[in-house]
């Protein structure tokens, strides 16, 4: 992606390790009082980052990066919601791009409660969300208002849309779509380097990512 002109923000976890997912990042932003499932399951508090630094880092590298495009990719910005949230993360991007694209991917709502609720139970925090008030709950009625979601990420950038089914169903993986958005459908998947390997048995492809956001190609 590099060669193309784009980078991927990258954090170090704990073990000294990249992830191409920056939750750390979102949840410098996302309202503490909010029960998110990498604060319940402790993963937040096994960092310990101080976020005024943690933030500092982001900035310096998206400022001195010689990219023309920079790709900053975490489910976990997906709980923004409210304007504290809003204004942080204008405070987080400030000055240092030129224009803010937020690129969504949407999926049948039924579907979408299923798959959220499996992860939330594979996180091991299904048990202790089910005793906090609705308004606290990562599965509650807020979480899923396409609308609302769509709204709060517009206030940065017009919002592109993936449609995941679609996507599934032209190419049996969500890759090529979200590359294509991004204006990246040169990128050769079958050759390139990613993080977070999984297989996928009904498709063409042989190496595939199990989320689009967690990747890294080679330089």
């Amino acid at each position: 992606m590099q060669r193309l002109g784009t980078d991927v923000y990258l954090e170090r976890d704990i073990k000294g390790g990249v992830r191409a997912n920056a939750w750390a990042l979102a949840h410098c932003l996302i309202r503490s009082s909010l029960p998110t499932p990498m604060r319940l399951n402790g993963s937040e508090m096994r960092e310990q980052r101080d976020c005024e630094q943690h933030i500092a880092v982001f900035r310096q590298w998206a400022g001195e990066s010689c990219a023309s495009s920079i790709i900053v990719s975490s489910e976990s910005f997906s709980f923004l919601r409210t304007k504290e949230e809003a204004e942080g993360l204008d405070r987080c991007f400030k000055g240092l791009f030129e224009e803010i694209v937020p690129i969504i991917i949407f999926r049948d709502e039924d579907k979408r409660r299923l798959s959220w609720a499996k992860q939330l139970d594979n996180m091991g925090v299904k048990e202790c969300m089910a005793k906090l008030d609705q308004i606290d709950r990562v599965d509650a009625e807020w979480y899923f208002d396409w609308k609302d979601l769509l709204g709060f990420w517009a206030q940065f950038g017009e919002p592109l849309t993936i449609d995941y089914r679609s996507a599934l169903d032209e190419h049996s993986s969500i890759l090529p779509a979200f590359l294509s958005t991004v204006n990246l459908d040169s990128i050769d998947l079958e050759g390139d380097f990613f993080l977070n390997e999984t297989l996928n048995g009904s498709s063409g492809w042989s190496r595939l990512l199990g989320r689009m956001k967690r990747f890294l190609f080679k330089p």
